[in-house]
């Protein structure tokens, strides 16, 4: 809802063609994070998607891309509202013509997108609002007898517009097992642990999954797949000796166990088949559970990119 028209072009394809425009001639390194598709309608435009970048990369521009192994992704509960809309006061935000514009510009977006309220899961609103957590902005509009704008606003209100949710879709299980044998494809997921509220899905099985889907023959081979979340990672982005078993890089180092990973069912809140990790050498998973005490002096700032500024 942040354009000017809702019609025409998608907005996914706007966005590559401008950073086309921009990368054009130049001798950037150009990463597009994360290629996810947002809503059931933009599904549609996978195939352009790749073909327009495929012209970068035939214009000689160095483009990669990332994707994280989950349909749904964590951000702000805003994320579905136009700036001019959050620009005004509470007071204004209540008046029935800007009320009625707001509403009437959610509806379409939704119609074009293909998602609806029932796609938006409450994360977080709030100290004493617990009991929204986990429900979907659909689901709390039918308990509290208000329509599901009423109850999206009010739950924005409640967070004092900072709140969190969990939303799709914004991939299929099919397009994650096409793009993850891409030969630009990264592996990463960006989740970190909240402190409260409904955490984001794939801080615990993002990876699992992309080397589930190897041994199990849906995505890329497991040698590729291991190298696209570690060295491959890490010479994208200029982290040196890192991602590699080498002599003298870092020992940064994860044992998984083959037999859970095809076995195992993922999408549970929890991670499977690692059964080790060492970060600069220091064990801070130890047959699968968890050494806390190592974590706070494990890990080390990174310069990132020798060239970059």
């Amino acid at each position: 809802m942040a354009y000017k028209e809702l019609l025409g072009r998608p907005h996914i394809l706007r966005a590559l063609d401008e950073l086309f425009d921009l990368a054009r001639g130049t001798k950037l390194k150009l990463h597009y994070s994360h290629l996810i598709f947002v809503g059931r309608k933009t599904f549609c435009y996978k195939d352009e998607v790749l073909e327009i970048l495929q012209q970068m990369a035939d214009e000689g521009i160095d483009i990669g891309f990332d994707i994280y192994h989950h349909w749904v992704g964590t951000t702000v509960i805003t994320v579905v509202m136009p700036p001019w809309y959050q620009a005004m006061s509470a007071k204004d935000k209540r008046k029935f013509f800007n009320r009625l514009r707001f509403t009437v510009l959610a509806r379409a977006s939704i119609l074009l997108l293909g998602f609806d309220f029932n796609d938006i899961q409450i994360a977080y609103v709030g100290d004493g609002n617990e009991q929204w957590e986990g429900k979907t902005v659909a689901a709390i509009a039918k308990e509290t007898g208000v329509s599901e704008i009423e109850a999206y606003l009010r739950l924005c209100e409640m967070s004092d517009f900072k709140g969190r949710v969990n939303m799709g879709p914004y991939s299929t299980p099919e397009i994650i097992d096409e793009l993850s044998k891409h030969p630009r494809a990264l592996f990463m997921t960006d989740a970190w642990l909240e402190p409260k509220g409904v955490q984001n899905p794939s801080m615990y099985d993002c990876f699992p999954k992309f080397l589930q889907q190897a041994l199990s023959g849906r995505g890329d081979t497991l040698p590729n797949t291991i190298m696209k979340m570690s060295g491959a990672t890490a010479k994208r982005f200029g982290l040196k000796d890192r991602g590699v078993l080498a002599p003298g890089a870092f020992a940064d180092i994860t044992v998984f166990d083959e037999k859970e990973l095809l076995t195992a069912t993922p999408n549970q809140d929890k991670p499977f088949g690692i059964r080790h990790v060492l970060v600069n050498g220091t064990p801070v998973l130890k047959d699968g559970e968890l050494i806390k005490e190592a974590l706070p002096t494990s890990g080390m700032s990174m310069k990132v990119g020798e060239k970059f500024n």
